[in-house]
């Protein structure tokens, strides 16, 4: 039997982190940063489980909405490492094909580069862009912006990646 996950598919992940580059208005960000935006994409109702900034709460209701009862994440820490790998990969890949800038990877950056994607892959990126769900713009306009390291960051808040040894 051939089971079927996105999480494993590295295609499925450029486009998650395509779409995410695409809705955040930074010309840079950080790599553990959009790993993370990555993991909520692929698992938005994980969203419901996080330390969210005040005001927000009302996504949390919405976010459990979305879980699929056929599709489980057990244990998110243990997902978002095996995540890592295809992440990284996929990372390198676009690099390679000149959609990112190689030379920030290795520092622990993304950053776009200015060759335009194919039109037909940047109208699926677009569309997506636009056709959000409500969990998925407050990943990119609201956690994505927040902090990355230390307390209160987006790595203590979602639980996924160790804070405490970051420098601030």
């Amino acid at each position: 039997m051939l089971l079927y996950h996105p999480m494993y598919d590295p295609y499925h992940c450029a486009y998650r982190i395509l779409t995410v580059l695409e809705s955040v208005q930074s010309d840079r960000i950080e790599i553990e940063r959009i790993r993370i935006a990555d993991f909520f994409f692929l698992f938005p109702h994980l969203v419901g489980t996080i330390v969210l900034p005040q005001g927000t709460q009302k996504i949390r209701s919405v976010a459990r909405k979305l879980e699929n009862n056929y599709v489980g994440v057990i244990n998110s820490k243990r997902a978002y490492e095996q995540l890592k790998h295809i992440q990284l990969t996929t990372l390198r890949g676009l690099a390679a094909r000149g959609i990112l800038v190689p030379d920030p990877l290795v520092d622990g950056w993304v950053q776009r580069s200015s060759e335009d994607l194919r039109s037909d892959v940047r109208q699926i990126v677009e569309n997506s862009a636009l056709n959000m769900n409500d969990v998925q713009k407050f990943v990119v306009d609201v956690l994505v912006q927040l902090p990355l390291a230390g307390k209160g960051g987006l790595k203590n808040r979602s639980g996924l990646s160790e804070y405490r040894y970051d420098v601030i």
